[in-house]
């Protein structure tokens, strides 16, 4: 009994000596591994360019740490990736997708609501979940914004279609960078939602309403059906300009209009502006022309809320124009 017992002790000793040995060699091949991926940098790289862990992991191993390299290293994999799902991918149908509508002020270049110039696309993709999802979303959005700051020829006064493969070759807005072009954010898109897309329409709205400086010029945008308020499956652009003694004063309240009445076109997708133009159209439909529509939530026309506008700030106001795309 007792050789048994000591057997057994001798046994568990060498296991332990055993167990310590594996143990410190685990960690001296741990210790003489070149360097250890920074996680702060992981996260970083994930959340500026939504990519998946290993490949900001991959960056960073091929780039020694250096975050600037390993973002310059993500961006051009995105791009080689993404041409060649791109080619894979391009038969396919795409029938969901989003309508963006955007406009820009003359003194700020984020895309909002309401501006003196605008632009619509509609992009579509493969599903509904890509639709949703936020790399999407912000594309369709920049595209848009892009279409904004087209240049239009002198004397133009109507929203204008601008030819998608002239577009696709335009910097993309809200890049940084003069470098990536709309076509190449599409391509990298692919790469990573890994969907086909396509940039199907795009309109933009002229740079002035009206060669004469005392007429301002306003665009409001409005979507419907979406996760942002720049995005839906319905979206609008509305042209209106105003002449007041102080237009920077009145400006903020002919733009709250502007805004509501690009929700009425977003709403009830009217197809005229006046009922003359219905009228010639042989249309008789009052829900069919812009200015006859109610406010939402409210029981005026459009027509009477701009007339009780202009009368309240001495002023001239005229809607010049609307479009609606939808899904």
């Amino acid at each position: 009994m007792l050789a048994a017992a000591t057997s057994r002790f001798l046994v568990g000793q060498m296991g332990r000596a055993g167990s310590s040995r594996a143990l410190h060699s685990s960690r001296a091949a741990w210790d003489n591994m070149p360097f250890k991926v920074n996680v702060k940098l992981v996260a970083q790289l994930r959340k500026e360019l939504q990519v998946p862990m290993n490949k900001a992991r991959e960056a960073l191993t091929q780039c020694e740490n250096d975050y600037t390299r390993a973002h310059a290293w993500l961006v051009k994999d995105a791009v080689t990736s993404g041409a060649a799902s791109a080619a894979k991918l391009a038969e396919r149908p795409a029938d969901c997708g989003l309508v963006a509508a955007v406009a820009l002020s003359d003194t700020d270049s984020e895309p909002g609501r309401v501006g003196t110039r605008g632009g619509l696309v509609e992009l579509s993709c493969e599903t509904d979940f890509v639709a949703r999802n936020e790399i999407f979303r912000s594309l369709a959005t920049r595209i848009a914004a892009t279409a904004a700051t087209l240049s239009t020829p002198a004397g133009t006064e109507a929203l204008t279609e601008i030819a998608i493969d002239r577009l696709v070759e335009l910097p993309l807005a809200g890049d940084g960078s003069e470098s990536t072009s709309v076509r190449e954010g599409i391509v990298e898109a692919i790469g990573k939602l890994k969907e086909n897309i396509i940039l199907r329409r795009a309109l933009q709205t002229p740079e002035s309403a009206s060669p004469d400086a005392a007429w301002q010029p306003v665009v409001a945008a409005a979507c419907h059906g979406g996760e942002t308020p720049l995005t839906g499956k319905y979206g609008a652009l509305l042209r209106m300009r105003f002449r007041a003694a102080d237009p920077a004063d009145v400006r903020p309240a002919f733009e709250a209009l502007a805004s509501r009445v690009a929700r009425v076109v977003v709403g009830f997708g009217p197809r005229y502006l006046t009922a003359e133009q219905a009228a010639r159209a042989q249309v008789t439909d009052d829900q069919a022309v812009l200015l006859n529509l109610p406010l939402l939530g409210q029981d005026v026309t459009v027509q009477a809320a701009l007339d009780a506008l202009a009368k309240e700030h001495n002023a001239n106001v005229e809607v010049l124009g609307f479009e609606r795309f939808a899904l």
